[in-house]
């Protein structure tokens, strides 16, 4: 637990000097621990070459680690990876299981990616109705793209029925600051 705040610390200069590097490595002592959020850490110092050489590879392989471990980020994030193929062999199906893993756990970046899947049939038959339900549980967490694509939704009738009060809102909150 400590080298993962150790990490978090030099990543983002929490009392100490920035240096990713070190953050880098400190995430790996915790990683290699078997630490779910280091891993996570890891795979995205890896994804964006933070203190370590950009690794599309090994950005992958550690989030893995933390999805494996029920990481609702990682997850996501190795849903990502497989949609685009990214470290991984492209594969819109393997992007739709973990992104629904996410989801299940309430994380709304998750519930959003998942609803983007079924609104365009990406890896999952195209279904306007889950989409909107993926991204109305989204919305409702707070996410931004989530309650634009919900508003569309109800503009266009889409998966709900037309609804331009409906559609007004989640424009509205979706410009508002929370």
């Amino acid at each position: 637990q400590a080298q993962y705040w150790l990490g978090q610390g030099y990543l983002f200069g929490w009392g100490v000097q920035q240096d990713a590097v070190r953050a880098a490595g400190w995430f790996r002592e915790a990683a290699d621990q078997g630490h779910a959020d280091a891993q996570w850490w890891l795979g995205y110092c890896y994804k964006f070459g933070e203190g370590v050489d950009e690794d599309a590879v090994q950005a992958a392989r550690w989030y893995r680690k933390a999805a494996e471990q029920g990481n609702d980020l990682a997850q996501h994030s190795l849903g990502e990876c497989y949609e685009n193929g990214q470290g991984v062999p492209k594969d819109a199906v393997q992007a739709v299981k973990w992104y629904r893993k996410s989801a299940q756990q309430d994380a709304s970046y998750g519930q959003y990616d998942l609803g983007h899947c079924y609104a365009n049939g990406i890896g999952v038959k195209q279904d306007a109705a889950q989409a909107a339900q993926w991204y109305k549980k989204a919305a409702e967490r707070g996410h931004k793209d989530a309650q634009r694509a919900l508003a569309a939704c109800y503009a266009n009738g889409r998966g709900v029925p037309k609804n331009a009060k409906l559609a007004t809102y989640w424009r509205e909150k979706a410009k508002s600051r929370n």
